[in-house]
């Protein structure tokens, strides 16, 4: 059962903002423990890879085109993470990859 909160209670809004932020904050460290290691860099490159972060979304079937775009949604929120939680790591990323010479499909 949840907590009954009050949004006009000061004290209930800044204790929600910093239940939120505790857990933006948690998110992002363990994203940064994952971009730390050589093998979470491959794992997060293959998700962006995955949802279309490198290719077009575009499909003359509208339920295709769909789909990648739902794709595409999930891969932006991971790209974002990613740039907040560790920006020179995204880079890492990129240049392995791109020395591996992974293709973009």
């Amino acid at each position: 059962m949840t907590k009954e909160y009050n949004a006009s209670d000061e004290t209930n809004v800044k204790n929600a903002k910093q239940k939120e932020k505790n857990k933006l904050d948690t998110e992002l460290a363990d994203i940064k423990l994952l971009l730390g290691k050589q093998w979470g860099r491959r794992i997060v490159y293959k998700i962006l890879e995955r949802t279309g972060q490198y290719r077009t979304s575009f499909n003359s079937d509208s339920n295709v085109m769909s789909l990648h775009e739902g794709e595409r949604n999930i891969g932006l929120w991971l790209l974002d993470k990613v740039a907040s939680a560790d920006i020179d790591q995204y880079s890492v990323m990129l240049k392995e990859n791109l020395k591996q010479g992974d293709s973009n499909g």
